[in-house]
């Protein structure tokens, strides 16, 4: 994307959200940005730093670029998101940080287990991205309706995004006059509805198990219903 973007002179803007935990990535956009055109790279604080929700970190190899995003800012918001992100930086230290970082990396293959386990259990599939050490994706063939969304978020459960996809008459969303089918989804017409969790910095193998518990419950409740 980077190459196409130099190649036609097209902005590339990057939404890194959970990306700074994830050393590859890391590497893939440094290389994108070397081999092509990366405008500004945004990342969450809340998801990479473990502060309350509402700040972001803009990166760019352009100065210029940055001073007028800069020049935009009206300066009326609030600065808790900075004074949160410096408190939490200068508490934990560089080797906390790391370690953290380190035990969120050892977490993922634990929490692929389960859902692969939990996967089978109900007929369903995980969908493999191996690049990717934060997000997984997995749909069970019976779950399709964002019902199932509402009844995770109403027990607590926050995390886990059900995309729900309806072919026959699929959700079209405008954004500048291009047509967004299945607005939300990875592509236009995928097969099922999926859901999507992450393992993020922060989470301890007790809150991993406590969420695959849930999960069943709440599938086992969705058949019922």
């Amino acid at each position: 994307i980077a190459k196409l973007c130099k190649k036609f002179n097209t902005p590339h803007l990057i939404n890194n959200a959970y990306g700074l935990q994830c050393k590859l990535i890391c590497k893939l956009i440094n290389r994108a940005n070397v081999v092509g055109r990366v405008d500004a790279v945004i990342q969450s604080t809340d998801k990479n730093f473990m502060v309350p929700v509402g700040g972001a970190i803009i990166t760019t190899s352009n100065p210029l670029f940055l001073s007028q995003i800069s020049s935009t800012y009206p300066g009326r918001a609030s600065i808790s998101p900075i004074v949160d992100l410096l408190i939490t930086l200068l508490s934990m230290g560089v080797n906390n940080l790391t370690t953290l970082l380190n035990e969120r990396y050892k977490l993922t293959g634990h929490f692929m287990t389960g859902i692969i386990k939990y996967c089978e259990k109900y007929n369903g599939k995980h969908l493999i991205s191996p690049n990717n050490s934060i997000s997984m994706a997995f749909f069970i063939p019976f779950i399709n309706s964002s019902f199932f969304g509402s009844m995770l978020f109403h027990r607590n459960i926050s995390g886990c995004r059900v995309i729900t996809i309806n072919n026959n008459n699929p959700k079209i969303t405008n954004i500048s006059g291009y047509n967004f089918i299945n607005w939300g989804s990875h592509i236009d017409n995928y097969t099922n509805t999926y859901f999507t969790v992450a393992v993020s910095i922060g989470m301890t193998i007790d809150e991993i198990d406590d969420f695959l518990i849930r999960l069943d419950k709440i599938t086992n409740q969705y058949l019922i219903k």
